[in-house]
């Protein structure tokens, strides 16, 4: 699942009703006090709810900060307004960028979860906030979008649950007035027919979520039970014991085929429903960790084989290498012997032609020509 951690704005945007239902459904809760106000926007981001607050609530002054350098650039760019400054500002270390006491209101939403020192943001805010001030801070469920353990948003520092919320927030602001719980709703909405609010604005950039019409709206109870654990976010709200609190929603239209609708009698049997169904995911998570394990020890095994072939290959290689260094030193003596033995017949078969020129000599003086012309030879002799 994606989740924004910032809206974006501008011509390049696309719209999503769904992110803005979410994120200027957080800002409507400072809709109640922010007339003719002086009010700090901490994490403003690109500006929208800042722009809310000084040109459709009557926030007298907004001062929109926020520590990305880009988002305030956008900011300036998309949501300049008379009763608006924009800054860039760590609201954990730049304690002295406003006077004390200035502010009415501080909102400050999705930011807590990111900071490495919440309790110097936390002081900095009771710092700048005037006596009977109003703060509101919101916080992430991520314990809900992230159930496994382990698992966290790798933008936030840390996840907080709703006590943990409580308990940082109120040991520096005190005792809240209220909390308020983030959730989806359900229900049915009456809509002119000839209004743009139920156009496909898909294509549309993201400044469309200011074209938003306030409208008549009723709460009704709750079929089943919501709490800490299962909403999307926590809203704390710090102020003089005076201050009501009034319920607010931000909310789209869709059609009867985007819209689940769920019978009377889907309701009734929705627990009975719900149990067969967590048994099914049980039965199929022990499913998955028995083939696991099997697929694991497959895997040992397979290893084993593999390595126990490679030995015996490796011991078949030594011995295949013992035997070519023996059979090349079989060659090399024999190359050896050969060549000497063709040696040995060469001067073998010398020997034997002079043995028998020898003969022939000594056959030849034993000769009565030899003898018989011995004078003639001794007369040539003498005569050269």
């Amino acid at each position: 699942m994606k989740f924004i951690e910032r809206l974006e704005f501008g011509e390049k945007t696309e719209y999503s009703a769904l992110e803005s239902s979410i994120h200027l459904g957080r800002y409507l809760i400072a809709k109640q006090y922010c007339q003719g106000k002086r009010v700090l926007d901490i994490a403003c981001g690109e500006g929208y709810g800042s722009f809310a607050m000084a040109e459709k609530w009557g926030a007298k002054e907004v001062h929109g900060v926020d520590i990305s350098q880009e988002a305030i650039n956008n900011a300036k760019e998309n949501f300049s307004h008379k009763n608006i400054h924009f800054n860039t500002i760590n609201a954990e270390e730049d304690n002295d960028f406003f006077e004390e006491g200035y502010f009415d209101l501080i909102v400050s939403f999705e930011t807590i979860e990111h900071l490495a020192n919440p309790i110097l943001y936390l002081e900095n805010l009771k710092r700048w906030l005037k006596k009977d001030g109003i703060i509101l801070i919101s916080c992430p469920n991520d314990n809900w979008y992230y159930s496994e353990p382990g698992k966290s948003n790798p933008f936030h520092e840390k996840k907080y649950s709703f006590s943990e919320f409580c308990e940082l927030c109120e040991g520096v602001l005190g005792a809240s007035r209220n909390y308020m719980f983030g959730m989806p709703v359900s229900g049915f909405a009456n809509i002119s027919f000839k209004d743009s609010l139920i156009e496909n604005n898909r294509e549309h950039s993201m400044d469309t979520m200011l074209s938003y019409k306030d409208a008549e709206t009723i709460n009704l109870p709750s079929f089943h039970k919501i709490d800490q654990t299962n909403v999307s976010y926590f809203i704390g709200i710090w102020g003089p014991p005076e201050i009501g609190v009034v319920n607010t929603s931000a909310y789209y239209g869709t059609s009867m085929d985007e819209a689940r609708v769920v019978s009377y009698s889907d309701y009734l049997h929705s627990d009975e429903k719900i149990t067969t169904y967590r048994a099914e995911v049980h039965e199929l998570s022990s499913q998955i960790s028995k083939l696991n394990a099997e697929l694991e020890q497959l895997k040992k095994n397979e290893i084993k084989n593999l390595e126990d072939e490679l030995t015996n290959y490796r011991r078949q290689n030594k011995k295949l290498s013992i035997a070519v260094k023996g059979t090349n030193r079989e060659n090399e003596f024999l190359r050896k012997n050969l060549t000497e033995a063709q040696k040995w017949n060469q001067n073998n078969e010398n020997s034997q032609k002079v043995r028998e020129l020898e003969a022939e000599l000594q056959s030849l003086f034993n000769s009565k020509s030899w003898k018989i012309t011995a004078p003639l030879r001794s007369f040539f002799n003498r005569m050269r």
